[in-house]
């Protein structure tokens, strides 16, 4: 007779386990059983509940109310452990920051000399159009800071009083043999782009093409282009920068810490940079990689 009783019964109540074989399906808080006791019945329609059914219904409030808990614990738990990562992380950048140097450059870039082309020769194009924004006139002097291997050459007219320079020796000594075999006169000194060894006012147009994202101090690079420019004279950049109204996310900055080390900075903001000195943006575009290289000409007011 009991087990006919149970039978006519749609949901379960809470009887004793021998008297219902729906009392398991109570054991699974997310079961639709649950949400189904929530909507109250009209008077009449439908399946009427026993007494233990609005009993259940502050069962699963309870149980609600306690998963709320136990999230936001864990949303705490988990705000403790970023802000944990992000010290540490913040650690090892700092050391790794301090590898960054003049030093640390020479080294890598002398490692890097022998096949530095192969990769640099990807951003030919950009190259190109990086310097024709500066619109050289015949016999315009022209530094070229962090020249690497003069991979830039190629696109410099005949007529220029060029000079490039760059930290690393192996890196000058292959630019010399690329500007002979160009048959162009160029002035290849090692030289730290921090520490110009120029008088003020002496070239009109300075080219930076991978540059202040790599060099320990960019602030203080472009502050040295400033000085030897001319009054009236531009400066073309090109380069990797995050848009200054962007806060680098998590991840970008963990991957930071090792392409710093390895090669250069992928986080370094382009506006903070320039608004050190009284250069002015000309002229921005984009460069490749959906905006985060750019073509930048700055002017130095007259």
């Amino acid at each position: 007779m009991v087990s006919e009783k149970v039978d006519k019964i749609p949901y379960p109540s809470f009887r004793r386990k021998s008297e219902s074989r729906n009392y398991n399906r109570l054991e699974n808080p997310w079961s639709p059983v649950f949400f189904a006791l929530l909507r109250p019945q009209p008077s009449g329609s439908g399946p009427q509940f026993h007494r233990g059914d609005y009993f259940l219904r502050v069962r699963l409030l309870i149980f609600l109310a306690q998963g709320a808990g136990s999230v936001k614990n864990l949303l705490k738990e988990l705000g403790f452990i970023q802000r944990k990562l992000e010290f540490y992380l913040w650690l090892t950048y700092y050391k790794f920051m301090k590898i960054n140097t003049n030093t640390w450059n020479r080294i890598r870039y002398t490692v890097y000399q022998p096949f530095y082309d192969l990769v640099g020769r990807w951003f030919a194009k950009q190259r190109r159009r990086s310097i024709e924004t500066l619109s050289l006139s015949p016999g315009a002097k022209v530094l070229l800071v962090g020249a690497g291997t003069g991979l830039d050459l190629e696109f410099l007219s005949q007529g220029l009083d060029v000079t490039a320079t760059d930290i690393t020796p192996a890196m000058i000594q292959k630019l010399a043999s690329r500007a002979e075999n160009l048959g162009l006169s160029v002035k290849a000194l090692v030289m730290d782009g921090q520490a110009l060894e120029y008088e003020p006012e002496t070239f009109d147009a300075v080219i930076l093409h991978l540059v202040l994202a790599i060099i320990p101090d960019p602030v203080r690079c472009i502050q040295e282009v400033e000085r030897v420019l001319k009054k009236g004279g531009r400066a073309v950049i090109f380069d990797k920068f995050l848009p200054d109204n962007q806060r680098p996310s998590l991840i970008r900055r963990i991957l930071n810490v090792f392409t710093n080390f390895a090669a250069t900075n992928i986080n370094r903001q382009l506006g903070p940079i320039l608004r050190e000195t009284s250069l002015k943006m000309v002229q921005e575009e984009k460069a490749g990689f959906s905006g985060f290289f750019k073509i930048v000409l700055v002017e130095k007011p007259a």
